[in-house]
């Protein structure tokens, strides 16, 4: 039986680049992960409209995550993957792109209207986290989400994610974990 990996990844946009951050753990109570990765991509997808997330991040997720995609991965994105009435969000068209095979975890810090996303509390906050999943149970892609280290709201995991992204690739993980422990 393989070992499954989790992927946190985000993405970045600014005038004319795209910067994505991989973070990949092997627990979701790890405080360090294996690796992180950092790439910038020239040009931006389409703009973004309400509910047509996936055209603007999808391109740059599936250039980052298919080198290391298998049927025993776990990623978890900053969106949703299901929108209301269960039409497609970028979790959803991710899962598609990667072959339908893994599991998607789309973790929003805001509600989108309509969206049956279970809302999770994380720590001390009192504001949800709105989880939808693909690939695996919402209830056990919360359970993951509430076992994730990190004492706040955002798992560190996927805060790393988030400012690796905005932070570029000369992005010093190490120095950034040391410095919001």
């Amino acid at each position: 039986m393989s070992e499954i990996s989790y992927f946190a990844i985000d993405c970045f946009y600014e005038s004319n680049e795209t910067t994505c951050c991989c973070v990949h753990f092997l627990d979701t109570r790890d405080r360090l992960p294996v690796w992180v990765d950092v790439q910038r991509f020239a040009g931006i997808a389409k703009p973004y409209k309400s509910g047509e997330f996936f055209r603007t991040e999808l391109p740059f997720l599936m250039k980052i995550l298919r080198r290391f995609w298998n049927a025993d991965s776990i990623a978890m994105i900053d969106g949703y993957v299901w929108l209301r009435d269960r039409k497609p969000g970028l979790g959803a068209y991710l899962f598609e792109a990667l072959g339908s095979v893994g599991a998607i975890i789309g973790v929003a810090k805001n509600e989108f209207v309509g969206s049956e996303a279970r809302k999770v509390i994380r720590g001390k906050s009192s504001k949800p986290l709105f989880v939808s999943s693909i690939g695996i149970e919402e209830e056990e892609a919360s359970n993951l989400l509430l076992r994730m280290s990190g004492n706040y709201r955002i798992p560190t995991m996927l805060k790393l994610a988030d400012a690796g992204s905005r932070l570029g690739v000369e992005f010093d993980w190490h120095s950034w974990l040391r410095n919001t422990e």
